[in-house]
């Protein structure tokens, strides 16, 4: 089984969520697989909870990681995703992880993609994100 770099869409806590029991039971099945999930990125609005992206433990095989993007996406997205892919790029490293599956389940991650280093990718579509844009604009973002 390969190690695993996973971008959420939330944050690991302690209410168990879909993601976290899909991750939890490979984790369980395979324990020589390591896994980063990589949760949504601190933004500016809230800098007062910033803390530099360390990975923490949070399962016997598994560990969450929290990336930074200082600079608002409507000024230099393009930056924010290297910014934040540089941070998760580390964290992978920190874990042991070279060249991980890359799971998600978010639209986002599509800007990342070329940025991180992996050998494969799931798209785990669970729900039409298109149908949930009222912006015709962002609707082809996403749908793209």
């Amino acid at each position: 089984m390969p190690d695993w770099l996973v971008l959420g869409q939330e944050n690991w806590d302690l209410v168990e969520r879909r993601n976290q029991l899909l991750i939890g039971a490979l984790a369980r099945r395979n324990p020589g697989a390591r896994v980063l999930f990589v949760e949504p990125p601190m933004r500016l609005r809230g800098i007062r909870g910033w803390r530099p992206p360390r990975p923490r433990r949070v399962a016997l095989n598994i560990w969450a990681v929290t990336p930074v993007r200082p600079i608002p996406d409507r000024l230099f997205r393009r930056l924010s995703d290297k910014l934040e892919a540089a941070q998760i790029r580390r964290a992978a490293r920190a874990v042991g992880l070279d060249r991980a599956m890359l799971w998600t389940q978010d639209p986002r991650a599509a800007d990342l993609l070329e940025l991180l280093p992996s050998s494969g990718l799931v798209y785990d579509l669970t729900d039409d994100w298109v149908a949930f844009e009222t912006d015709e604009h962002r609707a082809d973002e996403v749908r793209a």
